[in-house]
């Protein structure tokens, strides 16, 4: 899984430099969205070494903001509308909860979040008032 996540993070760094000698002949927008189709997807690919990935992020937004490296982060991030790593992965955590709740999402992640108050035995505990959900564990 390291030589993995090695292997992606230096590919990333390739790509930022590759695309750092085209920056000035393309529009702002349009390299906003081939550092993302190119960079940040494979970024979301491996969520396992989080720092490495939230390096190759901050790098790929000071490319594209054009900024020094010892400049903060979160600025530019937010400037970008992009989310650190670790909540990117609570994003779609949530994404993926709220799609299965409304009848949206896959069919066996839908089945199995049960709200509590369904289950039977928890109708009278406090959580079965709320919208708490039971995660069966596997």
């Amino acid at each position: 899984m390291r030589s993995l996540l090695s292997r992606t993070v230096s590919r990333c760094f390739c790509i930022l430099r590759q695309l750092r000698t085209i920056q000035c002949s393309v529009l702002q927008s349009v390299f906003q969205s081939l550092v993302i189709a190119s960079v940040l997807t494979k970024v979301e690919f491996g969520n396992a070494m989080l720092d490495c990935l939230q390096a190759v992020m901050n790098a790929a937004a000071r490319i594209v903001i054009q900024t020094s490296r010892y400049d903060h982060i979160t600025p530019l991030l937010r400037c970008l509308y992009w989310l650190c790593v670790p909540q990117g992965i609570s994003f779609k955590l949530a994404v993926v909860v709220y799609q299965c709740v409304h009848g949206l999402g896959l069919a066996y992640l839908a089945d199995a979040l049960q709200p509590v108050a369904r289950i039977p035995g928890r109708q009278r505990l406090q959580s079965s008032s709320t919208s708490a959900l039971d995660i069966p564990s596997t």
